[in-house]
């Protein structure tokens, strides 16, 4: 009985531990990559934070949409490029009850390989 208990739970926690493991992605160079799209009044601030290992090359395109129904309306977009680090923002006019949808995709390369990482983040003008 005590073996039985011992192995459930055994198993229980190698399960709870490649559960939580899971739920973060892996990438070979990159430490953080995080988008954000912020609203204040009819103003959108659309930013990108990638940080990647000592000497990788960081490029990233960046596109914002306002989304009407099932259209995607691009409004603007970015290329940035950076070495080790990148950090963008910058502003748009944003008209208010609408959805918008900003779209990253960006290509760190470095001596522990590549990583391509496409993200997305929405949030409502209001």
């Amino acid at each position: 009985m005590k073996r039985k208990m011992a192995r459930c739970t055994a198993l229980s926690l190698l399960l709870a531990l490649a559960l939580a493991t899971a739920a973060f992605a892996r990438y070979n160079v990159t430490r953080e990559c995080t988008p954000r799209l912020t609203f204040s009044g009819t103003t959108a601030t659309a930013s990108l934070v990638v940080k990647a290992q000592a000497g990788a090359s960081i490029e990233a395109d960046l596109t914002l949409y306002r989304l009407n129904g099932s259209r995607q309306i691009e409004v603007a977009s970015w290329s940035e490029s950076g070495a080790t680090s990148l950090a963008f923002s910058d502003t748009v006019s944003c008209s208010r009850g609408y959805d918008y949808l900003l779209e990253v995709d960006v290509t760190v390369v470095g001596d522990g390989g590549s990583d391509y990482i496409t993200k997305s983040v929405s949030a409502t003008c209001s």
